[in-house]
C-alpha cells in the first residue's frame, strides 16, 4: 500500500495542527480494519505529537517550550561562519533541538478500521520554525 503524503502550509512561527481526521480518512479509504498507522514528519523543524486540540494547552506548551530551549539561546547550529551555509540558512538551532525533544513521528494502532485512541488525543503536527509552506507529513498503514 502507498504511503499518504499530507501537504500543510503553516503561517505562524509555531504552530499546532489536527490532523487526526485527514489520518483517519486516509485509513477508511485504505480499507485496514487493524494494523498499525506510522505517522512521519518528513523535516527536522517540526514534529508529531499526541495529546488534545486544545487552546489554552498550545498556549502553555508554547511558554514551556520557549522556558527549556528558548530561541534567543546560542546555539552553535546558528553559527553560519562555521557551518559555510547557503545564503537562505536560516537561523533555527532552537527548532531543531525542540524537534529532536519532541520526535518526528509516532506508530498508533488502528482498530475497526481507525486510529485507536484515547478519548481526547489527537494527533498533532507540530511547526516549530513557521512560516512555512509545503510541509510533508507521511502516512504508512501496515495491515495485520
Amino acid at each position: 500500500m502507498q504511503p499518504k503524503i499530507i501537504k500543510l502550509d503553516t503561517q505562524s512561527k509555531r504552530k499546532i495542527v489536527d490532523i487526526t481526521d485527514s489520518v483517519n480518512e486516509f485509513i477508511k479509504e485504505s480499507d485496514v480494519q487493524e494494523g498499525i498507522a506510522v505517522i512521519h514528519v518528513m523535516h527536522t523543524t517540526a514534529a508529531i505529537v499526541i495529546n488534545e486540540n486544545e487552546k489554552g494547552l498550545f498556549e502553555d506548551f508554547d511558554k514551556v517550550l520557549e522556558k527549556i530551549i528558548p530561541e534567543n539561546a546560542p546555539y552553535e547550529h546558528d553559527n553560519f561562519e562555521e557551518r559555510n551555509c547557503p545564503e537562505c540558512e536560516r537561523i533555527n538551532g532552537a527548532a531543531h533541538i525542540q524537534s529532536m525533544f519532541l520526535g518526528v513521528s509516532k506508530t498508533i494502532p488502528i482498530e475497526n478500521n481507525k486510529l485507536s485512541l484515547g478519548k481526547w488525543q489527537r494527533v498533532l503536527f507540530v511547526e516549530l520554525d513557521g512560516p512555512r509552506t509545503d510541509r510533508k507529513i507521511q502516512i504508512k498503514l501496515i495491515e495485520g
